[in-house]
């Protein structure tokens, strides 16, 4: 038995061993590990919601005197939805998904991809199992994980969910109203002009929310159809990320992001 995804009276603990590589390679092995063993014994929706972080969105968000406190209120309380216009995807084309895996620039920074995918597990932010594990869960689908190098800057992790055909095949469902790119400068400006004489020069503060899409929890049994190829285990154990908040690449995630911001 392998990773101790398959069901067995005792669990395989070579993916949290050191022979699993590096440190956080190490590491990563054990969170596969313990997420494996909640996977088996209190299934996907009881797993995700012990191991995602807790919501940012406070418990009485839905008293608000807003126009969007019922909509944020089913955010906190449900989630953030997934819907596809699309069938669910059949084993082969899973087969196919994961034997094709990640980009080869995923492999080519694997290291510093396993460190980072090491510290949004352990913030509650994403989850890492064995394919064979979740191969039969009727909504999986798989999507390329990669890494952008970038100039003097830590490289860039990035999902290609548009490569899966997901992100064209995702519902609409955010509000697009939330989305103003393109109106800020005017926006802006109105509120300067329109500012109060009276209580001094105007001030300008620009926040940076940081994770901001990761605050935002995503519906448990949606997050299936967010699979991600990830980099094989050195013994070449098939590995599927799975982001338990919304990721980054994600069509849906700016609307669902700025309809929240928005209202602060």
């Amino acid at each position: 038995v392998r990773c101790g995804y398959e069901p067995a009276p005792q669990v395989d603990n070579r993916l949290a061993s050191p022979g699993f590589g590096a440190t956080h390679h190490y590491s990563l092995g054990k969170h596969i590990l313990s997420a494996s063993q909640l996977l088996r014994t209190h299934g996907w929706d009881s797993t995700v919601r012990r191991l995602r972080t807790p919501a940012d969105l406070p418990k009485n968000i839905g008293t608000l005197p807003h126009k969007a406190a019922r909509l944020l209120k089913h955010m906190r309380d449900v989630g953030v939805q997934c819907k596809l216009r699309t069938s669910p995807w059949t084993l082969q084309r899973k087969d196919e998904a994961i034997k094709r895996g990640p980009h080869k620039s995923a492999l080519e920074f694997s290291d510093f991809l396993t460190e980072e995918m090491t510290s949004m597990v352990a913030r509650g932010q994403w989850m890492v199992l064995p394919y064979n594990l979740v191969r039969d869960e009727p909504t999986l689908r798989i999507a390329p994980a990669g890494v952008v190098p970038q100039h003097d800057r830590w490289p860039r992790t990035i999902v290609d969910y548009s490569h899966s055909n997901l992100n064209q095949e995702t519902v609409r469902l955010a509000p697009s109203e939330s989305m103003q790119f393109g109106r800020t400068l005017p926006c802006l400006l109105q509120r300067i002009v329109h500012a109060d004489p009276r209580h001094g020069p105007v001030l300008m503060s620009k926040e940076d929310v940081a994770d901001g899409f990761y605050r935002l929890h995503l519906r448990p049994g949606d997050i299936l159809a967010l699979g991600v190829a990830f980099p094989p285990a050195p013994d070449g154990t098939l590995l599927v990320a799975f982001p338990l908040t919304c990721p980054m690449g994600w069509v849906a995630s700016p609307p669902w992001f700025s309809a929240a911001t928005e209202t602060g």
